[in-house]
């Protein structure tokens, strides 16, 4: 494995964003996928606003998981990494990352019946706060909370 360089995304990256956001919740089961386009567009709008910070993780030029954080309001909103990548660390670095730029706690939500992304944050020390639906499609999610120890 090449050398993971993990940078701020450019207004270039939107289209590798949304590519890594569908193959990866696809690979989640993810009900209701929204199709590339939306994705695309979804991303296009939100880099800069509702996520303030993007970071991808890059390697050998190719673009293989991103992390977008709010960390005014405190909120982890994206993470996700290329199915074929998964399980290599990627994520949970990009996770380090999160609690690094967030470090008196953040929130996030994930597809209730994602299993995987549900075991991770659980080992990555996550809490569960809350079940509810997905705000736009209404699926079920759940809430997950990082509190530091002190």
């Amino acid at each position: 494995m090449e050398q993971i360089l993990l940078r701020p995304a450019h207004a270039a990256d939107r289209a590798a964003i949304a590519q890594i956001w569908h193959a990866s919740a696809g690979h989640g089961g993810a009900p209701n996928l929204p199709s590339p386009e939306f994705l695309l567009a979804r991303v296009a709008g939100a880099l800069g606003t509702l996520w303030p910070e993007v970071t991808v993780a890059e390697e050998a030029g190719e673009i293989v998981a991103f992390l977008a954080l709010a960390p005014e309001r405190r909120v982890l909103e994206e993470i996700f990494v290329r199915p074929d990548r998964i399980g290599q660390g990627l994520g949970r670095r990009l996770l380090d990352l999160a609690k690094q730029r967030m470090p008196a706690g953040f929130t996030l939500y994930t597809w209730a019946q994602n299993a995987p992304a549900r075991a991770f944050y659980e080992r990555a020390g996550l809490v569960l706060t809350q079940e509810g639906r997905h705000p736009e499609r209404g699926h079920p999610v759940v809430h997950y909370a990082w509190v530091p120890a002190n």
